[in-house]
């Protein structure tokens, strides 16, 4: 919200669209981040070809905060898969939206490319793999499915999630943006003070990487930090993972010629083991509410005397 600090938009940014397709994310926990993270949102905007969100908040926009030192980028935009005019002349054929690649991620043309073969017509209507205009049932569900592949593979080009392992912890502590600082500190109190050993993630973007399903996979016990009412994050990732025994995730199964990343699947048990931890009065997180929340879980179970 705009004026109270919360993550009350997280699903509203990642599922906006018709249904046909899902937004990137990227989602900074300090200074540093915001800053390096609107750097990276051009490249990542640029390579797949839509829309990115950096996901801040009134917290880290508003209030003081101590960061390090933003370091300019040294390097241009990535503007991923373009083609040149020497390049189309020697393919002969443009397709804007095929997917020769097997990504899910186009080849296109710049605007002033000096090519009779490089100009496209972009269209909002349903259409061929060649921009040309199609209702055709078969050729609108293939590029559904493209649409699926390019979220697949942004999976693991993201930033990925920052993760301090417990050695043997069986509680796994999963936050994001701003809830990062009081999350860490209640990581350090759950085994200083009730000897209760947690190994903490810090998820910055989403659509969430394997890494976080396996973070997620290997700890008995997990609770996941957020300040919203809705366990939107919570939401998200259930509704994201690779399950085992259901149905794989539009996108993620092979396609000709070269397969898209293929996730590990976990368990329908891993992911409705995901206890929500959340804040929502409007006021930064402190860790003394995610402590109390975790060991009235703990507790609940027979786990821990508080």
């Amino acid at each position: 919200m705009p004026t109270r600090t919360c993550q009350n938009d997280i699903a509203k940014a990642y599922y906006l669209s018709h249904g046909d397709c899902k937004h990137l994310m990227l989602i900074p926990g300090n200074l540093k981040e915001c800053f390096d993270f609107t750097c990276e949102s051009l490249n990542v905007a640029e390579r797949f070809q839509t829309l990115v969100f950096v996901m801040t908040d009134l917290d880290l926009g508003l209030n003081t905060w101590m960061g390090d030192e933003f370091t300019y980028p040294d390097k241009p935009i990535d503007r991923g898969k373009v083609l040149s005019a020497e390049e189309l002349e020697k393919l002969g054929r443009f397709e804007r939206y095929g997917d020769p690649d097997g990504d899910g991620i186009p080849w296109r043309t710049l605007p002033g490319t000096p090519s009779p073969l490089a100009a496209y017509f972009t269209r909002g209507t349903g259409h061929t793999t060649r921009a040309t205009y199609s209702e055709k049932p078969e050729e609108w569900k293939a590029n559904m499915d493209r649409l699926a592949r390019k979220f697949e593979t942004a999976r693991e080009a993201l930033p990925a999630p920052v993760i301090e392992e417990a050695p043997g912890a069986e509680i796994g502590v999963i936050a994001y943006g701003t809830s990062d600082l009081a999350s860490r500190e209640a990581v350090h109190r759950l085994a200083a003070e009730h000897g209760l050993k947690a190994s903490y993630m810090r998820i910055r973007a989403l659509p969430a990487s394997q890494t976080v399903y396996d973070f997620i996979a290997r700890h008995p016990r997990v609770y996941l930090v957020e300040q919203n009412r809705d366990a939107q994050m919570a939401t998200i990732l259930q509704t994201d993972a690779p399950i085992a025994d259901g149905p794989m995730r539009p996108g993620a199964g092979p396609v000709p010629h070269t397969p898209a990343p293929v996730p590990r699947p976990i368990s329908m048990d891993a992911c409705r083991k995901i206890r929500s931890v959340r804040n929502y009065n409007g006021l930064a997180l402190d860790a003394g509410t995610v402590l109390d929340q975790i060991l009235a879980f703990e507790t609940h179970e027979g786990r821990s005397n508080p």
